[in-house]
């Protein structure tokens, strides 16, 4: 199961990831992690994944889409395990995981 938290205090957002996030679990995280992204009021949104103990692609999509919906760098993820971490740099890198489907509405 994932879960997300969303925090606004002190004037930034952080959406606090936890659980798996596989092609199971992730549509209901990824499409109110998709509206606080887009509704947010400040420049800067911090994807915090310490609690995120399984990741596959669908995860690893959610994560290169949050990043997606604002200009580079004003989403950060922060706290992803080394092992997931490597597999989101890699996708960011290539942009090989979008289609024209891709996305939470999607699945």
């Amino acid at each position: 199961m994932a879960d997300l938290a969303i925090d606004d205090a002190d004037g930034q957002l952080r959406l606090l990831l936890s659980g798996r996030l596989d092609a199971s679990t992730v549509r209901d995280p990824w499409q109110r992690a998709v509206r606080a992204v887009k509704e947010a009021r400040t420049p800067h949104v911090v994807v915090d994944a310490a609690g995120v103990d399984y990741c596959d692609g669908a995860g690893i999509a959610m994560l290169v889409d949050l990043q997606r919906q604002r200009a580079p760098g004003e989403v950060e993820v922060r706290n992803l395990k080394p092992r997931f971490e490597a597999l989101l740099s890699h996708c960011r890198e290539r942009g090989t995981l979008f289609s024209a489907r891709s996305g939470p509405e999607a699945r």
